[in-house]
């Protein structure tokens, strides 16, 4: 759905859909927003974009796997708590493939893995989470794989802000 539409016409889509995918024009990702924060809305005939900054923070999934291990889904569901998103957007190829709210992703966690002791991981393995902070609200992408060359992504909502920042 385009920056351009207001809540009220966005909230009639929702009719046909759980989640609103809110893109720019050049199709960078604004938000991912449902019935409830649609609703929270009050600005009537103005654009989202110029609400977007309040927006809940963006978390993208890039690139995903059709499945994730229990490992993988427990760093999700944490990434997911640390940053307050209210859902995680899939992206395949560059382009929208999904959303997953933050409800569905706590109830497919297994009990077994959230009591599991400290892990360490390995220094000289690139980062897979990223955020940019020059984004308001900060955006957040989480890769299924290091980039080929090994650089941080460029940021997919605002380009000029440039590379990325390892998410920690």
């Amino acid at each position: 759905m385009g920056d351009d539409v207001d809540p009220r016409e966005a909230l009639a889509k929702l009719e046909q859909a759980e989640h609103v995918v809110v893109t720019t024009a050049d199709g960078s990702t604004l938000g991912v927003l449902d019935e409830a924060e649609l609703t929270a809305f009050d600005a009537r005939d103005t654009a989202l974009a110029a609400l977007a900054q309040r927006f809940p923070p963006l978390l993208v999934l890039a690139d995903h796997p059709d499945e994730l291990s229990g490992d993988e889904l427990v760093d999700l569901a944490e990434l997911v708590g640390r940053i307050d998103a209210h859902h995680v957007l899939l992206v395949n190829e560059g382009r929208p493939a999904g959303v997953v709210s933050r409800a569905t992703i706590a109830t497919a966690l297994p009990l077994d893995l959230l009591a599991a002791d400290v892990r360490s991981g390995d220094p000289d393995v690139p980062a897979l989470g990223y955020v940019c902070t020059r984004c308001t609200p900060p955006y957040h992408l989480r890769l299924s794989t290091p980039t080929p060359d090994g650089r941080p992504p460029t940021c997919g909502r605002i380009a000029f802000h440039g590379e990325m920042e390892p998410d920690a």
